[in-house]
């Protein structure tokens, strides 16, 4: 015959410093996962609009036709950044036409010039997508835009 002790389960004392040291990891988890939620928010947001310039770029070569995008603080074309992301620049909103070749020939209706869209998110997270040369080459990097 077994004795009573045998077929007890957990403590209240073991359950409770079982429950502490998940609260404890949680607390310490919490933070890091903020942040990396917020950085992946900003990446697909930057993902998003570096995406759309190069479709229009190609789409413009595809049909032959001059195409458009417009690029707004929250909006790019007619997709939504994520939530809590929003685009930053002097020159917001923009409208970037490019022609039957996929080269950038205007930009808000004046000459082309290089462009700089800072993605930005809370905690300070930022991104930023730069066209830089007439032919519509892109560069992308972390942290704020600097100098073209």
């Amino acid at each position: 015959m077994k004795n009573r002790q045998d077929l007890q389960g957990f403590t209240l004392i073991e359950v409770l410093v079982v429950t502490v040291f998940v609260g404890i990891l949680s607390a310490i988890a919490a933070p890091s996962f903020l942040v990396f939620a917020e950085r992946q928010r900003v990446s697909a947001s930057q993902s998003l609009i570096f995406n759309a310039i190069k479709s229009t770029q190609s789409e413009a070569k595809r049909a032959k036709v001059n195409k458009s995008l417009l690029i707004g603080a929250d909006v790019v074309g007619s997709q939504k950044l994520q939530d809590g992301v929003f685009v930053s620049g002097e020159t917001l909103p923009a409208v970037i036409v490019f022609d039957k070749s996929g080269l950038p020939i205007t930009i808000n209706g004046s000459k082309f010039q290089p462009i700089s869209f800072q993605v930005n998110g809370s905690n300070n997270q930022k991104q930023c997508i730069s066209i830089i040369t007439l032919l519509g080459a892109l560069n992308t990097k972390k942290g704020a835009c600097g100098q073209l």
